[in-house]
């Protein structure tokens, strides 16, 4: 009887830190994708010009990425919450900031420091479900439902922007966001259930050949490790890349609304939530090489990013559906590289540190795309700069596909 009240507590346990995990993630996307949501109409609104507004993007990205190796080495030394709950403190506060930046100075330095005030969240998240989940079936499931609450807040805040923008304005959907960063601050601060001190395992075995941890002897496989960061860096790049740019791009090459152009934005993150689900069962049921998995839908954004490059404006309808293709496919490839991969370094016991390490090296990529793709535009134009998504698709899926062997035979021997 009192094996059986320890087990339903411990998955009461579970289920609410899930929860939380989700909430604060669901969040994390409000505050943190809300202003490339609306980029469109804050230029046509302040006439700040487009390059000059996605600095605050690049810079957000950078400090981002940074923030995750401080993050993550911080995670894996206090309680997550505490991070969380300082994240949200922060972020909360300069989205409520970021209506009154007239100036791009001012405007770049409120979104960077949004940008570590993010980097606050993400580690400490992993940290939390790899230490509450000891079967891996069960932790992949948990992080596909913290990664679907990102997608269905951006595609609340997609939805809802338009909305914002015609009946009271770009700026109140900063100052919602603000609100809700703040009292989930409290939230968590105060009723989000401790993980710290739960038994840190490896994830299960899914045969005898594939260990899920270091064992004893195993080197750690720098040269591995760092391909892998390369090819999460140009994830990075096409999915924060695309996405953001999305709206900017119809906008431009087809003469719709800035409304309108916000409104298909939508289509994204539908199609990434979709994809969370095929990468998931197809990761926990028939693929068991992540590297491989990960090479097979570059390729598929990869052709995606050739054919939209031949039919970047005829078709407003198909460039959204091969955009989304491509924004999709690279949800895909961020949730087997950045949550798939962190617990089999579990028996180093820097979970946290290295999914920071990792989950930087996206925001790196988002970084470049962030400036980098205006740049192209201004400069190639919008079909210029999507063949360079093809040659970005192309390299990575190269990488991935060639560190296929290495990456199983450091699973075997771990």
């Amino acid at each position: 009887m009192k094996e059986s009240t320890k087990m339903a507590s411990v998955a009461k346990s579970q289920k609410s830190i899930v929860l939380m995990c989700c909430i604060v993630y669901f969040i994390s996307y409000i505050t943190r994708k809300n202003y490339a949501a609306i980029m469109v109409e804050f230029v046509n609104d302040t006439g700040i010009a487009i390059d000059s507004a996605s600095l605050a993007l690049a810079g957000h990205a950078i400090f981002y990425g940074a923030g995750q190796l401080v993050s993550g080495y911080l995670g894996d030394k206090i309680k997550p919450k505490f991070l969380i709950a300082c994240g949200l403190f922060t972020t909360a506060l300069m989205n409520i900031l970021l209506p009154f930046c007239s100036e791009v100075a001012l405007l770049t330095t409120v979104w960077c420091i949004n940008g570590l005030a993010q980097a606050m969240m993400w580690p400490p998240i992993v940290k939390a479900l790899s230490s509450t989940f000891s079967s891996s079936d069960d932790y992949k499931k948990s992080t596909v439902k913290v990664s679907n609450s990102a997608m269905i807040a951006t595609v609340l805040l997609y939805l809802l922007s338009p909305v914002c923008i015609t009946y009271a304005g770009w700026e109140t959907i900063f100052y919602v966001a603000g609100a809700l960063a703040a009292v989930m601050a409290f939230v968590v601060l105060f009723f989000m259930p401790d993980t710290a001190d739960q038994k840190e395992t490896a994830p299960e075995k899914t045969n005898d050949k594939e260990e899920t941890h270091m064992g004893a002897g195993v080197k750690f496989p720098f040269v591995l490790f760092g391909l892998i960061m390369i090819a999460i860096i140009l994830q990075g790049m096409m999915r924060d890349g695309v996405s953001d740019w999305l709206p900017t791009y119809l906008e431009n090459e087809f003469a719709i609304s800035s409304q309108v152009a916000i409104l298909l934005g939508v289509a994204p993150p539908i199609f990434a939530m979709l994809c969370f689900e095929l990468v998931s069962f197809l990761s926990r049921r028939v693929v068991k090489n992540e590297l491989f998995f990960a090479g097979i839908i570059f390729a598929i954004s990869f052709v995606s990013s050739c054919a939209l490059s031949f039919f970047s404006s005829s078709s407003i309808a198909l460039s959204t559906i091969l955009s989304t293709i491509v924004t999709g496919s690279m949800h895909g490839v961020n949730l087997i590289l950045i949550c798939l991969l962190p617990p089999y370094f579990k028996k180093t016991g820097r979970v946290s540190l290295i999914s920071g390490l990792l989950n930087s090296c996206t925001y790196v990529g988002s970084a470049l795309s962030g400036y980098g793709f205006a740049v192209l535009a201004k400069l190639f134009g919008w079909r210029g700069t999507i063949i360079g998504w093809a040659i970005i698709c192309g390299v990575a899926t190269v990488i991935c596909l060639a560190l296929v062997k290495k990456w199983q035979s450091f699973k075997n021997q771990a």
